[in-house]
């Protein structure tokens, strides 16, 4: 039963409030005063119609909540109960008094809160020109007809059923699918036991071109000591020429040796008879030995070659030195 009905910002009521009586209440007023819009007030707590921003008054502002709230007599127990729906610019809520937490409206939905603690059908919402079932379609008329005996139930069991079947038959549907993606994928790796062999035959090639890097190591270490060998060999081959160069030099030098003897021995010769002819010039009387002309002149001539011979010494020398 109701007991009260507040109404802020709902159509064209912006702060009334309507106290029922026991029994049957009457509304009255002229056309166009709000008669219709309490009834609506109390249909959108109720049912959550109509919806959107047409049920705010025009002159409230912006920023402004639609509020009614619903006070009702609970007939077990007599205690008041009251229903509070507030549309905000941003979300709608309702306010129980049994409920420790406001309840969100989500859609066309109402709260299942509500609905128990209402516990009103269609039958209790007639419009000002359908006072009858009578009034109402076939198709109406039997789903209210359901909805008393409970036929509705059975309507929603069918469907809540339906859903899950397709739902199960969608699920083994995606399934099967994956298995037969997985079976693809395997008869997609069928070449992994060839694969296996290959790898297995890359490891022994691999082993096997490790052992001959480390052949090829040692050999390039024996090949540069070779060529340090051959290297070595020729500076040594270099050093026995020169031994032999040595060699001919040392004969050289023996013989220049000689020769510069046979030299001074000339020298001293000629000296001796240039001083011989000194001494004969000067005392004619005292040497009278003559010297034949051709013999001096062979002297000189032996003596110049023996010169150029030690020019040619010197020259040798000096070149051996220097090498």
């Amino acid at each position: 039963m109701f007991k009260s009905l507040g109404i802020q910002n709902f159509q064209g009521h912006q702060n009334t409030f309507v106290e029922f009586s026991r029994g049957l209440n009457v509304i009255a007023g002229s056309s166009d005063s709000g008669k219709s819009a309490i009834l609506r007030s109390i249909l959108w707590v109720i049912k959550n119609r109509p919806l959107g921003d047409a049920v705010k008054n025009w002159k409230s502002g912006k920023k402004d909540s639609v509020v009614v709230e619903l006070v009702m007599e609970n007939p077990a127990n007599g205690q008041e109960e009251s229903i509070i729906k507030e549309k905000t610019p941003k979300t709608v809520f309702y306010t129980l008094s049994n409920q420790p937490e406001p309840l969100s409206v989500i859609g066309r939905d109402v709260p299942k809160e509500v609905i128990d603690m209402v516990n009103f059908s269609e039958l209790n919402f007639r419009g000002q020109h359908e006072p009858y079932l009578l009034a109402i379609t076939p198709g109406a008329l039997a789903k209210m007809i359901n909805d008393l005996v409970g036929l509705s139930v059975i309507d929603v069991s069918f469907k809540n059923l339906n859903s899950q079947s397709t739902r199960l038959k969608s699920s083994c549907e995606s399934i099967v699918k994956t298995i037969e993606e997985k079976d693809q994928g395997i008869q997609a790796l069928y070449y992994l036991p060839a694969m296996e062999s290959d790898i297995k035959n890359i490891e022994t090639l691999q082993s096997k071109l490790t052992i001959n890097t480390q052949k090829q190591s040692e050999l390039s270490k024996i090949i540069a000591d070779v060529i340090a060998i051959q290297e070595e060999a020729l500076h040594n081959n270099t050093i026995l020429v020169l031994g032999g160069k040595a060699n001919d030099i040392q004969s050289l030098v023996t013989t220049y040796q000689s020769q510069t003897q046979k030299i001074d021995t000339l020298r001293q010769n000629i000296e001796g008879i240039i001083s011989t002819q000194t001494l004969a010039k000067e005392n004619n009387k005292l040497l009278q030995m003559r010297i034949p002309a051709k013999e001096i002149s062979d002297l000189m001539g032996e003596a110049q070659t023996g010169a150029k011979a030690l020019v040619d010494l010197k020259s040798l020398v000096g070149s051996i030195e220097s090498i």
